[in-house]
């Protein structure tokens, strides 16, 4: 679903201010995050440089079977449910094979959680025919025990979200915390999520974290960067 309109330069440039305002709020350690990542099997990690941005990336080899069943047992398959109800194993169904954009929300957020969300769908249409194909997006609920997939349904439609490429998550609280906590992005306080971005290529093994004031072109770049590795 496209935007009627643009939105002005400088409203965009208060909705980045404001994100970079809560997330310099966050309790987010850097070098905690760091460890995790590197913990993550067979998975390198790249901290996002805009000033590499434009540069093209060299073709990557694809992991190999063993790679990929470290990967499968890291992130698991655990079974969550999405915005229409559809029952989806983490790692088989949602990640494998594709590039992807991991993030946390929760829908009664008054600040970063919509404001993000509509960046990246924004994001979503500078990518064209590769978001829902070989790129998707990917929001999981910190706060499951009210985040319904009907709430999910109401909160990406009230953002204007192109549901086709994009999948919220939701399921039991523990379940939901332990994916959470694989991606690094977990905090005792729902309300006190980290706003950060994860980017991946699950058949390289390439990850990558982004901070959310990053302009949505820089983003989809960034994204356009690691499909282009295979």
């Amino acid at each position: 679903m496209l935007f009627n309109k643009k939105p002005h330069k400088k409203n965009m440039n208060l909705m980045d201010g404001l994100m970079l305002k809560h997330f310099a709020k966050l309790k987010f350690s850097l070098l905690t995050m760091a460890a995790l990542l590197v913990s993550m099997p067979v998975i390198s990690t790249a901290t996002a440089n805009p000033g590499l941005m434009g540069k093209s990336l060299t073709k990557a080899k694809p992991i190999t079977d063993s790679q990929k069943q470290k990967a499968k047992n890291y992130f698991t398959d655990t079974v969550l449910t999405t915005q229409s109800g559809e029952k989806l194993r983490f790692y088989s169904d949602v990640l494998d094979g594709h590039v992807v954009m991991l993030n946390v929300i929760y829908t009664s957020c008054q600040g970063a959680c919509p404001m993000l969300t509509q960046k990246l769908s924004e994001v979503s249409k500078q990518l064209g025919d590769q978001f829902g194909n070989n790129i998707r997006f990917v929001s999981v609920s910190n706060d499951p025990e009210r985040d319904t997939p009907e709430a999910l349904a109401k909160f990406a439609a009230k953002q204007n979200v192109n549901m086709a490429g994009w999948t919220f998550l939701t399921g039991p609280k523990d379940e939901v915390d332990g994916i959470i906590t694989k991606l690094g992005l977990y905090t005792s306080n729902f309300q006190e999520h980290k706003s950060t971005i994860l980017i991946g290529n699950t058949r390289t093994g390439h990850w990558k974290k982004l901070q959310p004031n990053l302009p949505h072109q820089g983003i989809a770049l960034q994204l356009q960067e690691l499909a282009a590795e295979g």
